[in-house]
Parts: C-alpha cells; structure tokens; sequence
C-alpha cells in the first residue's frame, strides 16, 4: 500500500512531478548485510562441513530407495487380470472351491473355471435329456479335497460394499499363460481323455499337448477326465510333453537355474538368508535373483525372523512373482501337510484358546498342538471401531473365547473374532437339525431361489416352490434384502455346506410330525410335504431332508379325479399319511385320503354346473401341452372348463396339430362329456353324433349294444373306456383288442383313441360290462 500511495503522489493531476528523495544509510545497511551474509555462506570452513551433511543425506536417501527394509502383504488391490499365484483348497462346496492365497485373502473358483475338458463334461451332463445316457459327472469332491495345493490365476477382481471378490480360474490355458515347461520344470495340466497307452493333457497350449503314460498314471489311483494335476516334465519332444504326476518327483525336484521366466508357482528353491527384515527375509538365490519371505510363510508360524541368521541356507518354494517389478516371493512352509487344523472347522467356537503373542494390530491364539489362530483388531470387538492398547488388554497367557471364521491353509492360521455378536447363534451348519424354525433375513434374489442368511456365517436357499402357500408371478418384489422371515430347515447337507429352508407359512406355522427318514416315516404317520411332480399317475411330494414319497391315483381322493395337474399345481403344500415304507427299494408310499379332511376334489366337483351331453360355445383362454382351457358362459357367468388334446378330435394323431393351430380368443363348439375336478369338453365327431342315440343307463344296454367309447387307462390286462351317459369306466380285455392273440394292449391303442365297442357281457345288478 505504501509504494501504491507514493506512486499515487508522484503522478498528480496538473501538478509538477513528485521526486522522493531516500536516504543512502538505509539502502547501504541491506547491501553490507547480504555481502557478510554470502561470505559466512561461501566461507572455506563452512563449506567443508556443509558438503559433508550434504552428502550423509544423499547417501541416506539412496540407501532408502534401493534397500527394501520390508516385506509387502499382498492385499486385494494389488491383484490383477491374468497373475498367477499358489493357493490352497480351503473349502469344496457344490459349484465352487474356495481358495485361500497369500495375504490371507480368499478367491473363488466356479465349476465352470476348473478346465477345459471338464467344462465340456459340464455342458454335456447339462444337455442330457430324460433317460438319454450320458456321462456322470464327478463331484468336486471327489476332485479336490481341503488343504489340496493349486496354481490358480485370476480371471476377476471386483470391489462391492466394501467387499472384494475374487474369480479365479485352475485351467491351463490361463495358468500356464502359453508358457511351456522345459525339461525339470514342474507344471499344471488337465486330463484332457484317456487313451490306450496313457492320458492326453492340456499343458494350456494350442500347438503342444502333454502325455502321461499309463504306468505312471496308475500310481494314482483312479484319474477322472478334466482334473487339474500337477506334473514334472521328463521330456520335450515336438508337439508333445512327456509328464510324470507322481508326487515324489514333482515336489523333489528342484531348479537349478531359476528366472523370473521359468519360476511357476510351486517350484523349489534354495538360497540364502541375506538380510533380516522388518517382517520377513531377503533371500538370494542363484544367478544374483532375490526372493522375499513374508513372517507369515517362515517355516512355523511361531519362527521369528531373528532366529534367521544372515548367510544360512533354506529351502522355499514360490508363491507368486509380483507383476511390473518382478519381485520374486517365497514361501518356508510345508506346502504338502494338508493336516494343519485336525479337529478344527469353519464357525466352530473355542472355548479355550490361549493367547500366545500380542501386537499393535493383531493376536496370535494357541488353539491346540501346532494349530494357531489370528484375530485381527477388528475382529476383537464389536462395532467399526478398531480396538486399542492391545497388549494392555490381551495378557500372553491368558484364555479367551473365539469364533473361527475361516481356515487359512496358506497362512497355516485359522482366521477368528473375539466379537460378541459371533460367539452366540448358529455358525456351522451341522449346528442345525431338519425341522428346526429359525429367523433368517433375506440377502438376495436368485435363478433358483431366495438366498437367506442364518445367523453370521451360514447362508441357505429357499427354493422357488418352497417360497408361499400361494403362487407368486414376481417373488423378488415380495421379498426384499434385509427383511426378516421364519424359515424351517428343509434340508441339511454340512458335508457339502448345503442348506435348504421353507418360509411357506402353513409348514413353519403348523405343528406335525417331521417325516426326514425311513426311520420317521412310519406307516400311518400324518406328515407335511410339497408337490414337486405331477403326472397323469399321481403326484410326487418332497417330505423333509431327501425324502419324497409317491401318491398314486388311487389315493389322491375318494373322489374319481382323472386330471391331477388340474386339481394341483406345482409348490402346493398337501397333508398327507405315509401308507408304506419300503427302504430296500428306495419307496415311501403317500395318501391324501384323510379322515379329517374334505376329500380332494369334491368341492371343485360341486363347482361344475354344465349339463353333460349338452352342447357350448367355448372361448379358448390358453393353449397348452395337456390340453386347451376355455371359458364357457352359462346363465351369465364365465364357467372354466378344458378340452384335452385328444378330444380335439377322433384322430389322436392329429390332435396336437389342430392344438397348435387354435388361437387365444377362437370360439369352439364343443359338447360336456365328463364332470372331474373341471368340466372335459369334446369335440369328437363320434360323441358329438352318437351322444343322444346312445344308451342311458345300464338298464338299456343289451349284450350286443355298439357304442363309441374313449380310451382312458391302458394296462396290462386290458383297456378301460368311459362311454357316453355312464360315469364308470368300462373294461375291454386285452384278449378281445383284436381277432388275433394280443399279449398287451400297449402300441395297439393309447390313451385318447376313440373305439366303437361291443358289450359282450352285461351284469345289470352289479353294474359292470364287458
């Protein structure tokens, strides 16, 4: 503002020019003070010691830069598309493995990103229709089993609600990236089939296969197709590998000349300790490349990186390379103890853990002999906050109680909470029991059904037709995440972490008797069950666990009911009584004839208010496999009813081209011939003009009679027909289908023909004609 003003005063309106006029002292002042200042700066003393400081600095700020004082944690963040990692078998569930990788953190390999080969066997069981033999598929328990090592990549990395996801993938061809392996060198390979003098494996290469030959292979056992295996290469030929799967020359041989090329996931080692670290060791190993271990892969989970001298010898394998930098990383552990939590699982809760080393962010717990635990400062208490002061709070020595929430095979720790809300409620799966009622909330909406979860660890699906008494067009509208449902346990399956629930209100509600086994399903016992099949037989009904039981025809009413899928539909929960048990031939026998109830169907019977024999105009509503429904309008109300395919007309054979021509809205005249739980219209030419001529009643048939009659049941024994006017069916014996000996009348007529019978023989007491 000063020389603003000044400025302001040396250029006045019409005034002379204002020329200010300085002292000389002051300016002379800076001047003697900036040239003292620059000779004590450049002074010959000063300058020796300011060089020296200077290059301390320098010497420090190179030594920072290219020594690494620690060793990285991989964390979720740092994976990428396409690396490749070593990873252990922590979980086999039904469509997926779980895998645990380095950092303790966790992926997941869909069934789908086993191997090539297998994915084809996946799709070709998936397209096998009803009877058409195909090949069986093997379980992924049967592959793979818990503590198992892999070479996995990662095919995804995606990050949702704080949560990341991990899709990884054990096929070759992602693998082994084109890679091919040199002689000595230890590789994946999937069986790809199983010829006469060995096993062709993929080696993840177009142009080049494996091979395997039988007398190695059969050190194996049994070696399904599309199993990943690891193998040693003994030969290079062109176009082909020579492979040995045996475990002993795979994980004994060691390479020799090792590179950032030719070190796969796996692969043995050995070096030198050259320098301790933070929280691992720098280790060199041949040909001047440097390998780090991590605190958590030394040799036992106990070792501390100060009971490593520098100069020792140890024997590693690599767990992967770190992308851009090359770092190699290695593990001392024993990859192949596949024991390390015997008598330890997933959700199990001790009661007795001791805790055997405290640090600033995490507890190491004593869980029994070699088994040891970590719990991370979140875990140890509730709420987003993470606890503090935690060697003041947890003393070394001391017992606690733990969650376990998952088993690190790759660490060698089992992964556990101290929070509250953990220690209580369901946790393991073989903590339920079929029938139990349980509060369950609502997760997400899939293909298959509701998925729920059950407490803090467990999730269960509520499949589609165990969702409501009532059908549901949109059940995902109904059912929103974060609502709160009663659930019973339907189904229970800890081996394969399966758990199926049922939120039908009249099966959690209700109280009755858990039919679950043979044991349980005593005849006479009245029980709860789902129909999950219809046929023109009977109806299947799913009880509890696996257990499903058949009700014939015969025993789905006293009254006659000839069309079940129009009486029952898929979902609906039925009381019914177990009639006959009969495990040897894997056969419960159902009946839902119950003296409680109102037969089934006799309502819907009263409920029919056509005349038979009478003719209707009927509207087509909907035209499908079994038939086409119709709405009649009788006394000014639109009256349900149906024409089966075969009543389109007399000739079966082309009833179902006449079905697929009709459209929604077309007008048929059609006349009443049968009353079951709907009305049954027909439009064959020989009821519809012999109707009125035919006789009434038993009364007025005579032995010799012609009638038309419809083919509605076809046994061994005979054919029964149902002719117009009477609601009993009539019985034409096989030996009188034809002129000719007939053995049975299968492939001479089927169900819907029409036939011109003849009555033969006439009981007019007993109502029964032949």
């Amino acid at each position: 503002m000063v020389g603003k003003l000044l400025e302001e005063k040396s250029f006045p309106r019409g005034a002379p020019e204002f020329k200010s006029v300085e002292p000389t002292t002051p300016t002379n002042t800076p001047k003697a003070a900036v040239k003292k200042k620059e000779k004590d700066l450049f002074s010959n003393k000063e300058q020796k010691v300011s060089k020296k400081k200077k290059n301390k600095k320098r010497d420090k700020t190179q030594k920072s830069l290219f020594d690494v004082s620690t060793v990285a944690t991989l964390s979720y963040s740092q994976l990428s598309e396409g690396q490749v990692l070593l990873g252990f078998v922590s979980q086999v569930l039904e469509f997926e493995l779980k895998i645990s990788l380095p950092g303790h953190l966790v992926g997941t390999v869909p069934i789908t990103n086993i191997s090539t080969a297998y994915t084809t066997r996946l799709r070709d069981a998936a397209d096998a229709t009803e009877g058409q033999d195909s090949d069986e598929l093997p379980s992924l328990n049967s592959l793979y089993s818990e503590g198992d090592m892999v070479a996995t990549a990662v095919v995804s990395v995606s990050k949702s609600d704080n949560r990341y996801s991990v899709i990884l993938s054990l096929a070759p061809v992602r693998v082994m990236g084109g890679r091919l392996a040199g002689v000595g060198e230890i590789c994946t390979a999937g069986v790809e089939s199983k010829e006469d003098h060995g096993h062709i494996m993929d080696i993840g290469s177009n142009t080049v296969r494996g091979f395997v030959p039988s007398k190695a292979m059969s050190k194996m056992g049994e070696v399904e197709v599309g199993k990943v295996m690891w193998c040693l290469v003994t030969r290079v030929e062109a176009g082909v590998r020579s492979l040995t799967p045996v475990p002993g020359k795979v994980w004994g041989q060691e390479c020799s000349n090792p590179s950032v090329h030719n070190l796969y996931p796996g692969t043995k080692v050995r070096g030198k300790v050259e320098g301790v670290l933070r929280n691992g060791l720098k280790v060199s190993l041949k040909d001047g490349l440097v390998g780090y271990v991590h605190s958590d892969q030394l040799k036992d989970q106990m070792d501390l990186v100060e009971g490593y001298t520098v100069g020792s010898e140890v024997e590693a394998r690599v767990l992967y390379i770190t992308p851009t930098i090359n770092n190699v990383m290695l593990t001392l552990r024993d990859t192949r103890q596949k024991d390390l939590f015997k008598g330890v699982q997933a959700g199990q809760l001790l009661e007795k853990a001791i805790v055997e080393k405290t640090y600033s962010n995490f507890l190491v717990l004593k869980l029994g002999p070699g088994q040891f635990g970590l719990v991370t400062a979140r875990n140890m208490k509730e709420g987003k906050e993470v606890m503090k002061n935690v060697k003041k709070k947890f003393k070394v020595g001391s017992s606690v109680t733990a969650r376990v929430l998952a088993l690190d095979y790759c660490g060698g720790v089992a992964v556990c909470s101290l929070q509250k809300s953990l220690l209580a409620g369901v946790q393991r799966l073989d903590q339920l029991t079929v029938g139990q009622l349980l509060s369950v909330t609502v997760k997400s909406w899939v293909t298959a059904g509701l998925l729920v979860t059950v407490g803090h660890n467990v999730t269960g699906l509520v499949p589609r037709l165990f969702l409501s008494d009532v059908q549901l067009t949109h059940p995902e509208r109904k059912y929103l995440p974060g609502d709160k449902l009663s659930a019973k346990v339907l189904r229970l399956n800890p081996a394969n972490r399966q758990l199926h629930l049922t939120t039908k209100p009249i099966l959690v509600k209700e109280e009755f008797t858990i039919v679950k086994d043979y044991e349980s399903a005593v005849p006479g016992t009245i029980t709860e069950g789902v129909v999950v099949k219809l046929s023109k037989e009977g109806v299947l009904v799913q009880l509890w666990g696996d257990l499903r039981g058949w009700v014939p025809k015969s025993q789905l009413s006293t009254e006659t009911i000839e069309y079940p899928e129009k009486l029952f539909w898929l979902g609906q929960a039925v009381k019914c009584r177990v009639t006959d048990c009969d495990p040897a031939r894997d056969r419960v026998s159902l009946s839902l004839v119950l003296d409680t109830m109102v037969p089934m169907g006799r309502r819907e019977r009263g409920r029919q208010v056509l005349t038979l024999g009478k003719m209707y105009t009927a509207t087509v509503v909907k035209v499908c496999d079994e038939g086409v429904e119709v709405r009649v309008t009788h006394e000014g109300k639109q009256v349900p009813a149906m024409i089966p395919t075969q009543h389109l007309t007399d000739q079966v054979s082309l009833a179902t081209i006449i079905a697929s021509n009709l459209t929604v809205g077309q007008q048929l005249e059609c006349l009443a011939w049968q009353k079951d739980v709907v009305t049954v219209l027909t439009r064959k030419k020989s009821i519809l003009d012999n109707w009125a001529n035919c006789p009434k009643s038993y009364d007025e048939f005579d032995v010799g009679s012609l009638v038309p009659g419809v083919v509605v049941l076809v046994k061994k024994f005979g054919v029964f027909l149902r002719v117009p006017h009477l609601e009993k069916l009539v019985l034409c014996p096989t030996r009188m289908l034809q002129d000719y000996f007939v053995e049975q009348g299968e492939g001479i007529v089927e169900v819907g023909q029409t036939l011109w019978a003849k009555v033969v023989e006439l009981d007019r007491d007993e109502m029964k004609m032949v």
